[in-house]
């Protein structure tokens, strides 16, 4: 949501982040559409791409990983 793409390619730069990273700029929508309140917001996405957490930290966010991958190896 940075204003300049620079912001985040910067911040890359400097800290290695494990999980992937976009950029939409400033006048996105997606804050608003994804009901994003405060950053960093943590999502966990399905094989479907459903959003089907929001907000694990911890345990609970290697467990909810833990379980969608298991459900992925079922199909």
């Amino acid at each position: 949501m940075d204003a300049k793409k620079d912001t985040l390619t910067e911040f890359l730069a400097k800290e290695k982040m494990p999980w992937r990273q976009w950029w939409v700029g400033a006048n996105s929508n997606l804050a608003e559409d994804w009901k994003i309140v405060y950053f960093p917001t943590t999502y966990v996405i399905d094989a479907t791409g459903v959003i089907r957490y929001k907000e694990l930290r911890g345990e609970k966010l290697e467990a909810a990983v833990t379980e969608l991958l298991k459900e992925m190896e079922k199909k």
